[in-house]
């Protein structure tokens, strides 16, 4: 079983997430707080991935996983009507003692949506999740960079003045000579 799950999860904010009679718990502030989690979503990616997926899964699995991916985009709505009606109307309530512009984060389209990510249970009680997804996209970005990279020394090889110039010397001209890889991507 992996340690990683899909959830939503929304940036805890005192003015909305205490009650008035509770102590605010500072250990929270800052983190994304849990509302709730998918242990069966989207296991596939395509029409033909799921035939595939229902002859390793049984029937009530695959229920599952339908019912969690219309779940998850039926609670995306609920959850994003509530932040317009019911929270940016009240400028008490999306300040934040921590973040200045919790406005801009939370009217983002990219704010409430599934999110790859890590459950903790605080000392205290409290779900939080350790979002995974931008890791996920920071390695993504810093590969498309270092393909683009990889296309533009491929295409310079291609030339004619390339080849000759490799047919003579037994090395590649120091324009096309070094191809990026893996290493040091994210430097």
């Amino acid at each position: 079983m992996s340690r990683f799950t899909v959830v939503l999860c929304e940036l805890y904010n005192p003015h909305i997430h205490s009650s008035w009679e509770d102590d605010d718990n500072p250990s929270v502030w800052g983190h994304y707080l849990v509302h709730s989690q998918y242990k069966h979503f989207l296991h596939w990616t395509s029409v033909s991935d799921r035939t595939s997926v229902s002859d390793r899964t049984s029937v009530s699995d695959q229920i599952q996983e339908l019912e969690d991916e219309c779940n998850i985009f039926q609670m995306i709505s609920e959850y994003k009507n509530h932040i317009r009606h019911c929270i940016l109307p009240y400028p008490k309530l999306y300040n934040h003692p921590i973040f200045r512009n919790y406005k801009n984060i939370i009217v983002k389209k990219k704010y409430i949506r599934p999110h790859i990510a890590e459950i903790q249970y605080l000392e205290s009680g409290e779900c939080v999740a350790i979002q995974k997804t931008w890791y996920i996209q920071w390695i993504q970005r810093a590969w498309k960079r270092v393909y683009k990279e990889r296309q533009r020394i491929y295409a310079l090889r291609c030339r004619p003045m390339a080849l000759q110039f490799r047919a003579i010397h037994g090395r590649w001209s120091t324009e096309c000579r070094n191809l990026p890889g893996i290493r040091g991507l994210l430097v």
